[in-house]
């Protein structure tokens, strides 16, 4: 029992903390747990919704620019990952079951054919799944190769969190102000135009994470987060590295979007395809 548990909060917590980060849709996510096989229990699933928007609602809560009284956020939607499952499921049950109205080749029904049975374009009809085939194939094997790019570029946004996460627990273990060291990290990022508010949200959670692990926090800040920033700095690579990571992961999401659209499309001409 407690694997399962701890199996739902591990998976609820890199969900809400994708989504809050990288901005990583949470219901999609839940989905990619269904189709990866990684788990199929409906009621796991569901639990998993819950407790990654408990996540993301509290951390919202705690966060000193969210108006509290008006806290909207995507929520992960058990509904629409039930309405996945049953399609997925339909589909394949469609995909397994043979064309009604398919020849075994391309070849004209003779006059002997049924024409009920046999339509007289059914040539041309399996012509144009063929095609549809083609491009949904491919279509399906791009969308699988950026997927790849994406999944290499979040890992690099959380080793890149990882280190942040390190060097800020040493600097505030030697008496640094978590408020200077985000500041200087948003200032830095901002200068090329990158995600201040990612990294400033990032930092508001190893924050939290100090704080839950005992460890006194100062936040104020002082002078020293409005000197010159030396853009080599080895405790800003990190920063950099995970501000850029958002970036691509930004942009690999707004790809994924349009080639997915051509995948659903071309997929839902090759259903329509095999009805009477």
């Amino acid at each position: 029992m407690d694997s399962v548990i701890d199996k739902i909060k591990e998976s609820a917590h890199k969900i809400a903390e994708d989504y809050l980060l990288l901005g990583s849709d949470m219901t999609n996510a839940v989905i990619d747990l269904y189709d990866s096989d990684d788990i199929d229990n409906e009621e796991m699933l569901k639990r998993i919704c819950e407790q990654a928007n408990q996540n993301v609602y509290l951390a919202l809560f705690h966060d000193p620019k969210t108006d509290k009284a008006n806290i909207k956020f995507d929520l992960a939607d058990f509904g629409k990952v039930k309405a996945q499952i049953n399609q997925s499921e339909q589909e394949m049950k469609d995909y397994i079951a043979p064309p009604s109205d398919f020849r075994s080749s391309t070849q004209l029904p003779s006059k002997n054919d049924d024409a009920a049975a046999v339509p007289i374009d059914g040539n041309i009809k399996l012509a144009a799944f063929n095609q549809c085939e083609t491009y949904h194939s491919w279509y399906k094997r791009l969308y699988d190769r950026i997927e790849l790019i994406k999944e290499a570029s979040v890992a690099e946004a959380e080793d890149a969190f990882n280190k942040m996460a390190y060097d800020a627990k040493l600097m505030v273990a030697n008496g640094e102000s978590i408020g200077d060291i985000a500041k200087i990290a948003s200032r830095f990022v901002s200068e090329d135009n990158l995600g201040m508010e990612k990294v400033a949200k990032a930092y508001d959670m190893i924050h939290r994470d100090l704080v839950k692990n005992g460890f006194h926090v100062k936040t104020d800040f002082t002078k020293t987060s409005s000197y010159k920033i030396n853009p080599n700095a080895e405790i800003l690579k990190p920063v950099k590295a995970f501000a850029l990571a958002l970036e691509k992961i930004a942009a690999v999401n707004e790809m994924c979007s349009e080639i997915k659209k051509r995948v659903d499309a071309f997929g839902s001409m090759m259903k329509s395809a095999t009805k009477k």
